[in-house]
């Protein structure tokens, strides 16, 4: 998986930026005094990892990586990760509708065809209930699908090397926000980086010009850095730890069904091989 991951990722830093959910600016202007910060931490030769008393006293990480962590949620920033906050939203929204036809079906059940109070629910109006939101669900899913076709072709258009399967992928894996993640910050890094270097190659530049954004350019790596570790560090405390669960799960579900199995009916040994076939496809 991680060789995998950091061969995109140096990809990434090689092709245009995706325009980001912000104007590069807005990026500009709110990580470039951040960056400056952690040049002149570093300048002053304190080890930026030692926290001060004040520091220790309140539990706070030391203010060179509250700075490096405050850059990384700035460059993180790209439309990927809208989309993906949109499409979350979408699902708990369709989640809930799904779930009110679900009642809605139940009352159909012994809804009575007409009655004589209009507040009444009876069979039509259940129905006409349940076709509502099922046009409603469908509207949602058009419009999350059409997002995703928008943001695609932007992509497409800058150059950046992600199939519509890559991205579909990116959107609906557990890690979908990780990666999206280090890709805005990837992509806003070269921005800031292009910027560096095409006011460094005007022939006013000074050396105070070139030793400052050499410290910027840095700082940005040391972001990047951040972005990678926050990424793996999430595969192994938390995805990994979740497969591992579901893993578990489900070898005890195959093992109990091929306890069950000598004793079965013809009827039961079927779907408990169903059962077993299905677990080993979530193992494997």
């Amino acid at each position: 998986m991680r060789p995998a991951l950091l061969l995109l990722l140096a990809i990434l830093l090689h092709v245009q930026p995706v325009s980001a959910a912000r104007s590069f600016v807005d990026i500009w202007d709110d990580a470039v005094p951040l960056l400056h910060e952690g040049v002149d931490i570093i300048a002053s030769g304190e080890d930026p990892s030692e926290r001060s008393w004040a520091e220790v006293l309140t539990f706070r990480d030391p203010k060179f990586q509250r700075i490096v962590s405050e850059c990384f949620a700035i460059l993180a920033d790209s439309q990927a990760l809208d989309l993906i906050a949109s499409r979350d939203a979408v699902r708990d929204e369709i989640a809930a509708k799904r779930q009110k036809i679900a009642a809605l079906q139940q009352e159909l059940v012994s809804a009575p065809s007409s009655h004589w109070n209009p507040l009444k629910a009876t069979r039509s109006s259940l129905q006409e209930d349940i076709a509502g939101l099922r046009k409603e669900i469908a509207d949602l899913e058009h419009g999350l699908e059409a997002d995703k076709e928008r943001i695609f072709a932007e992509i497409s258009a800058r150059g950046l090397p992600v199939s519509r399967e890559q991205l579909e992928t990116m959107l609906s894996a557990a890690d979908g926000k990780d990666t999206a993640s280090i890709m805005a910050v990837a992509e806003n890094i070269s921005a800031i980086q292009r910027s560096i270097e095409s006011q460094l190659a005007a022939p006013d530049a000074s050396v105070e010009l070139l030793q400052t954004y050499t410290g910027i350019y840095m700082m940005c790596n040391k972001v990047y850095v951040y972005a990678l570790q926050q990424a793996l560090q999430q595969i192994d405390s938390r995805y990994l730890d979740r497969l591992g669960k579901i893993r578990k799960e489900a070898a005890q579900l195959q093992d109990h069904a091929r306890s069950l199995l000598s004793g079965a009916e013809e009827t039961d040994r079927k779907i408990l091989e169903v059962n077993i076939a299905a677990n080993q496809r979530t193992l494997d």
